[in-house]
């Protein structure tokens, strides 16, 4: 790059920041970008994100309401990927190492009751081996045992009668059931060292009584308690042993809650293991188990150019956002029904490490989870709009179609001081890849557009324009290998005021 006397270097060398939306698209760092899609940071260098895959060779009928790995043993090829298309359960199978991509119908036992299109979004429990299945119509509970090749009612082989409840859960070996028909305040819990006993000393419930918050929203376990949450409040359960009672339960929070049970995951950050969820205000909250924080203020309104916001998600579909953690990147990934949506279109990826935030498309998934990948490692599968499950951050796709990225910078300048930029140097890491490299000066709507070479590092251009702000822009919208973006270089010199 050119020296010079009165040149002053614009380096950006650190793309970690993510997308502010909170401010004008000029005055903050470099490190973030005012307007940006389907990228992230790893460190400080730039890349488009991955593609999809899908896992099953033939649709499946209906929504996709449920996706579980349930390990029913100790071997590798001892567990199945559950899923829930409409109202019929299925199952795949790992066959080698990976998963044979076929769904296996699973029907309801002469001692079971089938699952209808009205239950719609599904939940799962694993009780040491056993699958527990509710959903959000409160039918009846059903399991399956290691042995078992249908469902049956929960109650076979147990004693009692066991409520219709949204959730339930495994916690101190007992099954804790959320939500109840008839009592949606109510939590139950089964006796001690079993799912399906409904009676003696150590079953019971508690209601959880709020002023102006009915309903039990979901639940969470965090450093051995379990968290039960309302629309706007958080209630902690300690369990104490004794039958009498069986819990300490404390209010840690009064002021929010959560509308969006599957937007609860728990997540290892450097401070320790915490939650993160979509609150009822469309905020996201970190709760470390005494109390919570928003973190995402600078994402929360528009800056008249992004298009994914917090405030943009619709909150009369906040039951449809959901969220996956992607373990191997840092990276939990909230679907989001923005505008209008009733079915999550985009999503926003929050990186627990970096602390930054970055908006991806064509992220059409009504349900996710993490699951064991077949070849020893555990990856993150979803349930697509078009009956196909797919393996996220896998290949340079989204299974075939294009992946349309770009990342923006701010506008860089001062306004009232005319600045003339000689020479743009752009470094890359060198694949086969062309995105395309853009600068646009002041308020120009209009971007001048330069072609990157592939398989090269380093790439310059003379914009040699005078004007008050430039403003940098990285795109690509194909299926080559992702873009990693290293630095952009400029520099520029001081020629006069005025505009």
């Amino acid at each position: 790059m050119k020296g010079g006397q009165g040149r002053k270097p614009v380096e950006f060398k650190d793309f970690s920041g993510g997308l502010v939306t909170k401010c004008p698209p000029k005055n903050i760092d470099v490190k973030y970008s005012v307007d940006c899609m389907n990228v992230y940071s790893e460190g400080a260098i730039l890349r488009r994100r991955d593609g999809i895959t899908a896992v099953n060779v033939t649709a499946a009928t209906g929504v996709g309401n449920g996706l579980y790995n349930w390990v029913r043993g100790s071997a590798t090829t001892a567990q199945w990927l559950i899923g829930v298309w409409g109202a019929g359960l299925w199952k795949m199978d790992i066959v080698g190492t990976a998963w044979d991509g076929t769904w296996d119908t699973i029907a309801a036992d002469t001692g079971g009751t089938a699952f209808t299109t009205a239950g719609g979004i599904t939940y799962f429990a694993n009780f040491n081996g056993v699958l527990l299945i509710s959903n959000e119509g409160q039918q009846h509970i059903q399991k399956m045992t290691v042995s078992d090749a249908s469902y049956t009612n929960i109650e076979t082989g147990g004693t009692g009668t066991a409520p219709l409840a949204k959730f339930v859960l495994n916690w101190k070996n007992h099954a804790w059931f959320l939500n109840c028909l008839g009592s949606e305040d109510q939590v139950v819990h089964s006796s001690i060292n079993s799912y399906n006993n409904f009676t003696g000393t150590t079953y019971g419930a508690n209601n959880l009584l709020t002023e102006n918050d009915p309903g039990v929203t979901g639940g969470f376990i965090l450093n051995g308690r379990l968290y039960v949450t309302k629309g706007f409040s958080i209630h902690r359960f300690t369990y104490t042993g004794s039958p009498s009672p069986l819990v300490d339960i404390r209010t840690i929070k009064s002021t929010c809650g959560t509308k969006s049970p599957r937007s609860i995951k728990n997540v290892n950050t450097p401070e320790g293991e915490v939650v993160l969820f979509l609150g009822s205000n469309k905020k996201l909250y970190l709760c470390d188990g005494q109390d919570t924080q928003e973190i995402s203020d600078s994402i929360d309104v528009t800056n008249g150019v992004a298009t994914v916001y917090m405030q943009a998600i619709n909150a009369a579909a906040f039951n449809n956002c959901h969220a996956v953690v992607h373990e191997d990147l840092n990276l939990y990934e909230l679907f989001l029904c923005i505008g209008t949506a009733t079915t999550p279109a985009y999503s926003i990826v929050y990186d627990y490490r970096l602390k930054s935030f970055w908006p991806m498309k064509a992220r059409n998934f009504t349900y996710g989870n993490i699951s064991y990948n077949g070849a020893g490692k555990r990856g993150v599968y979803s349930q697509g709009t078009d009956g196909v499950a797919y393996l996220l951050n896998s290949g340079n796709s989204d299974n075939g179609a294009a992946i349309d990225a770009w990342w923006t910078s701010e506008k860089i300048g001062v306004s009232l001081i005319m600045q003339r930029i000689d020479e743009v140097e752009v470094e890359t890491e060198a694949v086969v890849v062309t995105p395309t490299f853009s600068w646009r000066a002041d308020w120009e709507t209009a971007w001048v557009n330069q072609t990157m070479k592939s398989n090269q590092n380093s790439h310059n251009w003379s914009p040699s324009r005078i004007d008050n702000l430039i403003q940098f822009k990285i795109a690509d919208n194909s299926t080559n290998p992702a873009f990693k973006l290293w630095t952009i270089l400029g520099n520029e010199r001081v020629v006069g005021g005025g505009k």
